[in-house]
């Protein structure tokens, strides 16, 4: 029996940090337990791109997105055989087939370039951004060293109600007679809070049960502003502390003012470190506690000399 348990994260955040940090969060927890899983993900834009550069009728989008999430599930004939029940010319059923179908190659990056490249498929202003948010995303996965995990499944199709980007889910990668699925799945969900309460707040979801649950934060990582590669180096930093089992984190809205991003970490760290890009010296740190909070008497240290491994 299946305990499902709900996690929603409201971060007033439209780019992709948070949602890389919920996928590196689901990959560390399965790590830390030594079971082996698959990170499968999708975007909702490529997928209603995709339907509609197909020529699947607005109409039927839900229906046939509805029976593309099954295909894990069942044979592609009876796939079909549901689309055509629901309406869909068998002709399109057949050619949405090809694409969903379509596994000539494994890597990400490669999936990702097909679909631009398709002579159908680039056309659509959809699978474009889609595609584009996607490859932002794996660079994010790359820097917290978890894109191992992680594949594009383009019948991924849960949540049509709901979800307005990423889509995901984590399944076990070993052998078993009985499958049980999904363990987490889940999604970025822009727009379900403001039909409640009128505000527009960005969330991504997570249906797990937690497993560990931290109040406190050894480090923070305070990011200087103006910097996107700041971001990425951020997420390596945390990820490297988290292999010596030191807690890191950052502000997924990295593009505050230094000093507001250490107010910030007095609620909840021990340390800050500061990762700023110097136009001399390269990427660099500087250490300091919570204590005196004097960042800029801190001695810096070069990024390619300091490591937590």
């Amino acid at each position: 029996m299946r305990m499902p348990a709900q996690l929603n994260i409201p971060k007033a955040t439209r780019d992709w940090v948070a949602d890389a940090k919920v996928l590196y969060i689901a990959a560390e927890v399965f790590e830390a337990l030594q079971l082996p899983v698959g990170i499968r993900i999708n975007h909702r834009l490529i997928l209603n791109g995709m339907f509609a550069a197909i020529g699947v009728p607005q109409a039927l989008l839900r229906p046939i997105g509805s029976a593309v999430d099954k295909l894990d599930k069942f044979p592609w004939s009876e796939t079909k055989k549901e689309m055509e029940e629901k309406g869909l010319e068998s002709s399109i059923a057949t050619e949405l087939g090809e694409y969903l179908l379509r596994e000539t190659v494994a890597d990400i990056t490669s999936k990702l370039a097909l679909l631009t490249s398709d002579t159908f498929l680039s056309t659509n202003t959809d699978v474009r951004q889609g595609v584009e948010e996607m490859e932002l995303l794996m660079r994010y996965l790359s820097a917290y060293d978890v894109a191992k995990y992680v594949q594009l499944q383009l019948s991924l199709a849960r949540g049509q109600d709901y979800y307005t980007g990423l889509i995901y889910e984590v399944v076990p990668q070993y052998q078993a007679s009985t499958s049980i699925g999904s363990i987490p799945a889940g999604g970025r969900y822009n727009n379900l809070v403001g039909m409640f309460s009128g505000r527009d707040v960005p969330c991504s979801k997570e249906q797990k049960k937690p497993v560990i649950y931290r109040r406190n934060i050894d480090v923070w990582i305070v990011i200087a502003p103006n910097s996107s590669t700041l971001i990425e180096q951020g997420m390596v930093l945390a990820r490297e502390l988290g292999y010596s089992s030191i807690s890191a984190t950052f502000d997924a809205k990295a593009d505050k003012q230094p000093m507001r991003q250490v107010d910030a970490a007095e609620k909840t760290a021990a340390m800050i470190v500061l990762l700023e890009d110097d136009a001399v010296s390269g990427i660099r740190l500087k250490m300091a506690s919570l204590s005196d909070k004097n960042i800029d008497a801190a001695a810096p240290i070069p990024r390619d000399m300091w490591s937590a491994r």
